[in-house]
């Protein structure tokens, strides 16, 4: 039985941390496909989504290298947006010390722009969706990532 069973998850703490808390102290890679972070608060932690806007092809190689651990960077990523990769709905993890939930991903970075030079998500410019007022984030407008493997016999 989880906290959110009995009623006790507030989905306001979770809008919360999603929307306007802070300091970010690091923004962690957790899945691909469909594209997940994870931003790690003091004492919080919580996953969600990045939305497509000013999402371009330096923000796959970052993420690819970051989440590789490699300084590897191949011609070779690709990005889709508007697809679920695994047509359902992913699940997010929001977890503190006396908390640990699963609840449906929502968008927590509205738009990212990286450089070449950028060495991780916090070095890239990044908004959080109710900081965007003049867009706000659909449901078709998640993003894959995708490392496309060559082997050479």
């Amino acid at each position: 039985m989880t906290l959110h069973d009995i009623g006790l998850f507030d989905n306001g703490i979770l809008n919360y941390y999603r929307d306007y808390a802070t300091p970010i102290e690091q923004i962690t890679i957790s899945s691909l496909q469909s594209l997940q972070i994870g931003l790690h608060f003091p004492n919080i932690y919580i996953e969600g989504m990045i939305c497509d806007n000013q999402f371009d092809m330096t923000g796959p190689r970052l993420i690819c290298r970051i989440f590789l651990n490699s300084t590897l960077i191949s011609s070779n990523i690709r990005f889709t947006t508007n697809i679920i990769h695994n047509q359902t709905n992913p699940i997010c993890q929001f977890k503190t010390n006396y908390v640990n939930e699963f609840v449906p991903c929502q968008f927590i970075i509205s738009s990212l722009e990286c450089s070449s030079i950028s060495k991780t998500i916090k070095e890239c410019k990044y908004q959080r969706p109710l900081n965007t007022f003049s867009h706000t984030c659909q449901s078709n407008e998640h993003i894959n990532v995708f490392l496309v493997l060559l082997c050479v016999f």
